[in-house]
This record gives C-alpha cells, structure tokens and sequence, in this order.
C-alpha cells in the first residue's frame, strides 16, 4: 500500500528524534553551518502594539551548500521567513524578521528564532527590541468598585502621569 511505500521512505520519529529534528545527533555535522549578521538583531527603539521589520543576513561558514529547512519562532509576535533554496559556500541569505510588541510600554523585549539546519545542529539567533514609554501611568491597573452604592471599597480613583523623558506633554479631551 502507499502508507507503507511512504513509511520506508520516512524514519520513524521517535523522543530521542524529535519531528524538528533535521538529522539524529551523530549524523550532524561539527560547529556552526552559519554566521549571522548581526550576530543579535537589534530592532532598537520600538512602539507598542506597532510592528518592526527588520533583516538579518546569514552567511554559510562550511565549504558545502547548506539548506534551512525551517525558521521556528519562539513566540507568536515574531514572523519571519526561511531561505527556499540551498545557501553556497561563503554565500548569503538575508532574512527580514518583524517583531510586533504587544501594548505594554517601558519593556525590552528578547525573542529567540532557531534555524533547524539539513545536517546540522540548530542555531539560534536572538532579536531584542524596546518598548518605549514616554509618558508612565501609576498604577497600570485599577480595580471598579465593587458596588455603586459604595464606592469607598475601591481604590482612590487617582492615575498620576509622569514624562519618562523630561519632555512635557498635555492630556487632552
């Protein structure tokens, strides 16, 4: 039957070979098969809940065409594509990465993305960004009282704004 004409052609995968695995351990290849470029991307400065594109390039190191079977993003706010084809020796490939922060100011991010590698061991290339906060708000979050009728169970109902920049701002409407 055709499972079985598939089966032959397909290892079994087992715990000690995961299905991200691209070659059991003993068949990979020693060292790195790239460089990156930035070795950390950096996305620097970023708004919240605004998503950044920006690229990173890998350079194979080996003497041998490497291919990326994969790119596996450590967390849904980061995207990015793989290289389709085999990279050549001392050959490149640029890859955008975009990063969508969510709404929270004042954080830095740090994301992980792991090329799964034809022949070798994964690699693992970290993209950082800021959140940036110009204004803070205190305290990031209020409780409703819990009854109309006694507001007094709540907290004081008072936000403080403060620029985080020294730059003065306004709050209007």
């Amino acid at each position: 039957p055709a499972s079985d004409a598939l089966s032959a052609q397909r290892p079994e995968r087992t715990a000690a070979t995961p299905a991200s695995a691209s070659a059991s351990t003993a068949d990979r290849k020693p060292g790195p098969a790239f460089r990156f470029e930035p070795a950390v991307l950096d996305m620097g400065e970023m708004m919240s809940d605004t998503p950044k594109t920006m690229s990173v390039r890998l350079v194979n190191v080996t003497d041998a065409p490497v291919k990326v079977n994969r790119a596996i993003p450590s967390c849904g706010c980061t995207t990015l594509g793989a290289p389709k084809d085999p990279i050549a020796p001392g050959a490149f490939a640029d890859i955008e990465i975009t990063l969508k922060p969510g709404i929270a100011t004042g954080v830095k991010l740090s994301k992980k993305v792991t090329f799964d590698i034809d022949g070798y061991a994964p690699q693992v290339l970290t993209v950082e960004g800021d959140v940036a906060e110009y204004v803070s708000v205190t305290p990031k979050i209020m409780t409703a009282p819990q009854s109309p009728e006694d507001p007094s169970a709540s907290e004081s109902g008072v936000l403080t704004f403060a620029s985080t920049d020294g730059v003065p701002f306004i709050i209007t409407g």
